[in-house]
Order: C-alpha cells, then sequence, then structure tokens
C-alpha cells in the first residue's frame, strides 16, 4: 500500500457513544482520529519493531468507525484478513499491529474519559476524549467514505458487506428528516442512489419503502430521476409496502405543486399498477 494514495477520512464523533480500544488490559479511548504506529507522535504508540512508526489510524465518523492502514510494511490484520481499503470496524473486532492484538469496543452512552496509563508494550498519550457533537459535514464525508466502500463491495459481489455499511447511514438520514434536521440535497441525492442500488443487489422493496418513507417525512415529490429508476427497479423486487406509497400520494395531492413536481407526481402514481403486484 505504500505507494498509493490514502484517502482523507474526517472525524467526528456520535455524540451518544463511547469508543475504545482493549490493549494487553488497558482500555485506551478513541475520539475523533487515533493513530498507531512507533512514532511518538501518534496518539497510541506501540513499543513493537514489526509496527511503522505510523501504521494506521481508527477514524470515529458519525454512522461508523473506520480503521485504515497507513501504508504499513506490514499491513494490518482485522478479523485474522489484511485490510486493503479502509474498512468499517464492529464492536469486538480483534485488529492485529505487528505483534500486537487489540480489540474495537463501542458503548452508546455518553461519558467523558481521561487515560493516563503506561504499560509495557503500548503507551497511551493523556487527551481529552469528551464526543464532539455530528455535524452535517461529518455526516457528509461518511457517506462519501463508506459509500466508496459499499461501491466497492458490491462490485465484488459482497452484498451483505454493502448492506452492512449503507444501512447505518440511510437510518441515520431518514431519522435526521424526521426530527426536523435538514439534509444536504447532494447527501440526499446519494442516499437515494444507494438506497435503489440496495433494492436492485438484495432484490429487497424494503428499500424502496425506505425511499417512500424518506419523502414522506419530507412531503416533496421524488425527482424525477428517481422516479425513472423505480420504474426499472420496482418489477425487480420481492415486495412493496403500498400503504405508505398511498399515504405520499395522498399528502402531495394536498399541496401545491408547480408543473415540474405535477409531471413527478403523474409518474409516480403510473407506478402503483406495479407496486400493487407487490404488495
Amino acid at each position: 500500500m505504500s505507494g498509493e494514495t490514502l484517502p482523507q477520512i474526517q472525524a467526528v464523533s456520535p455524540s451518544n457513544r463511547t469508543h475504545w480500544l482493549e490493549l494487553r488490559g488497558n482500555s485506551v479511548p478513541l475520539s475523533g482520529e487515533t493513530t498507531i504506529g512507533r512514532s511518538p507522535e501518534c496518539a497510541v504508540v506501540l513499543d513493537d519493531h514489526l509496527a511503522s512508526r505510523r501504521h494506521a489510524k481508527i477514524v470515529i465518523t458519525p454512522n461508523a468507525t473506520i480503521i485504515q492502514d497507513l501504508g504499513s510494511a506490514n499491513g494490518v490484520l482485522l478479523r485474522g484478513v489484511k485490510i486493503e481499503q479502509p474498512t468499517v470496524l464492529e464492536s469486538g473486532d480483534e485488529i492485529v499491529i505487528g505483534q500486537q492484538r487489540m480489540r474495537y469496543r463501542v458503548h452508546a452512552t455518553e461519558v467523558r474519559v481521561r487515560d493516563d496509563t503506561i504499560a509495557t508494550g503500548v503507551q497511551t498519550v493523556p487527551r481529552d476524549t469528551a464526543i464532539a457533537e455530528e455535524d452535517a459535514t461529518g455526516r457528509a464525508n461518511a457517506v462519501d467514505l463508506l459509500g466508496g466502500i459499499a461501491d466497492k463491495a458490491l462490485a465484488l459481489g459482497d452484498v451483505a458487506e454493502a448492506v452492512r455499511v449503507l444501512t447505518p447511514l440511510l437510518e441515520a438520514a431518514l431519522e435526521d428528516v424526521k426530527v426536523g434536521r435538514s439534509v444536504d440535497p447532494s447527501m440526499k441525492a446519494s442516499l437515494e442512489s444507494y438506497a435503489l442500488k440496495l433494492a436492485l443487489a438484495t432484490r429487497r422493496g424494503k428499500w424502496i419503502d425506505y425511499l417512500l418513507a424518506l419523502y414522506s417525512t419530507l412531503v416533496v415529490p421524488m425527482p424525477i430521476e428517481t422516479v425513472d429508476r423505480l420504474y426499472e427497479v420496482a418489477p425487480k423486487v420481492d415486495r412493496i409496502a403500498l400503504g405508505p406509497f398511498s399515504e405520499y400520494l395522498a399528502a402531495l395531492r394536498r399541496r401545491d405543486l408547480t408543473p415540474s413536481e405535477r409531471f413527478a407526481q403523474k409518474r409516480l402514481e403510473g407506478l402503483e399498477k406495479i407496486f400493487r403486484l407487490k404488495a
């Protein structure tokens, strides 16, 4: 990996979770971006000749925790497999760097931690790990990063991995809309695209149901491009919930729509026959 240009990942810590590494009997708190390696400038310093000076980093984004090899000589093992790209961590995952085995943990409780421990073979640098508040820039960055990982998984035929990576993003965006938070239009377009990709890859109508829930909450017509894609994808999925679709159309009919929005609405109404066959 030494000759590759590494993608930039922006660190933003979710406000309702604490993250840490279990390493040689110590709990090493994680927040934002944490570098790991032999260099004393790293947040976690490893006394291990098999570790590179800047070996890896762990980044907390609003929707996932990512581990990335920084071009190390000996690589990073995750769940026993050498990683080749930024990879999503799950609580309980074992990470091996050099001869050091560590385990990633996450807990959904807001706490403030300070750690001043120095242990044999590992030094943790004291730092305030108060969990930062989510922001829109961080979420958009997570969409770009995790979307890229999901695209690679889909290209390799690993649909389950794509679903695992994208589901938190899609659910978080829907929750934002439900509580009245604004969602960047470009990010929303990306989420729509990934929902349709998952619908096509999994043949599951639940991802079309997701789009209907998103737009039912927004009470705005879908972009005509999204509607056109629904005509392509809907016939290929297993089932679609007709109730949310009917409620969405009813909500649109109560709005004063522009001519272009009325056109999109008419196109949506044309999907009803397809959806009824899938109900």
